[in-house]
């Protein structure tokens, strides 16, 4: 379900023309390795840190919308 959440926020991201991207892949495949990080594969949306504040509260805004229509 959350893999899916993701994959909704990745296109609602682009939608309202925000650069984002899946999360960095995983390093190894063994579980064993990495057991809290593999949980978390599929599950990791990368969004920009700008430095200017307007952009900042523009992207705000759309999380919290994206949060209000899909909670």
């Amino acid at each position: 379900k959350t893999v899916k959440i993701a994959e909704r926020l990745l296109d609602f991201l682009k939608d309202n023309k925000i650069s984002c991207q899946k999360g960095y892949k995983m390093l190894s495949e063994k579980l064993s390795d990495f057991p809290h990080a593999h949980s978390l594969d599929g599950r990791i949306v990368e969004i920009p840190l700008d430095p200017d504040k307007e952009s900042c509260v523009y992207i705000a805004g759309v999380m919290n919308q994206f949060v209000k229509t899909y909670n």
